[in-house]
């Protein structure tokens, strides 16, 4: 992340922890994040990732930001202002917390689980995740675009200290992953992804049970983003996961 040398020092000090955990894997694999005495800004590699989140009750809206996203340390009344702005209400996140256990996953034959170690495995992560990760009519063009994106990210950041890919095999072939990015006392838990073949399987839990039991070893806790209300949220609340706050979007239009 990168940050204004002027800034106010207690600005991403009052940040909680999975917030601050998400802004660096935003920084790392979505663009750059500046945090300013008033303001978080996200500025995407592409146009759709980036936002801007107010840090006060008085602060400016930007007249070029089109998406705003507004965390509990935004102050009040920010709703409200967003829509007499001309800004709809375009969906929410929940920030989910979690213990970590000790015990790590049991793989069923056939399966195989591998902390990525080489660009080979790298690779296999990001087509694994981008086929996880595909929408109904999606186009070639857009198959080939998040491919690309997710080899790029895959291969610049996989043997980085703070950051564990994982990738589960079945029968040899790439069937889900998910990654984790250590921080601020955190495992944040990012690309859980199974291929449409292979879902049913209960893969996730045991991506889960590995980042799990790697975090407990670090004397971390488990940390991630779900959209309110999904089936996502149902399932890892369901797995000992417990709300710290909930960030809506705003789209200008």
């Amino acid at each position: 992340m990168t940050a204004n040398p002027d800034r106010s020092l207690t600005a991403a000090d009052r940040l909680p922890a999975p917030a601050a955990n998400h802004l660096a894997f935003m920084a790392a694999h979505r663009g750059s994040v500046e945090i300013t005495a008033d303001s978080l800004a996200l500025e995407g590699d592409e146009e759709f990732f980036s936002w801007w989140a107010p840090l006060g009750e008085a602060v400016p809206i930007p007249a070029g930001a089109k998406t705003v996203r507004v965390f509990p340390f935004s102050g009040n009344g920010w709703p409200a202002r967003l829509e007499q702005a001309g800004f709809k209400r375009a969906g929410e996140l929940s920030y989910l917390r979690a213990p970590a256990a000790p015990d790590g996953p049991t793989l069923p034959d056939g399966v195989t689980l591998t902390v990525v170690e080489d660009n080979g495995q790298a690779r296999e992560f990001a087509l694994t995740q981008a086929a996880g990760f595909a929408e109904p009519g999606d186009t070639p063009e857009q198959t080939a675009w998040w491919e690309e994106d997710f080899t790029r990210n895959a291969l610049r950041h996989y043997a980085s200290a703070d950051q564990t890919f994982y990738l589960l095999r079945s029968e040899s072939e790439g069937a889900a992953v998910a990654l984790a990015l250590h921080s601020h006392g955190l495992a944040g838990i990012y690309a859980v992804a199974t291929r449409p073949a292979h879902r049913g399987r209960r893969y996730a839990g045991l991506l889960l049970a590995a980042i799990s039991a790697e975090a407990h070893g670090r004397g971390e806790q488990l940390a991630l983003q779900t959209e309110v209300g999904s089936t996502a949220e149902r399932l890892y609340r369901r797995s000992g996961f417990t709300e710290d706050f909930r960030t809506p979007l705003y789209v200008r239009h």
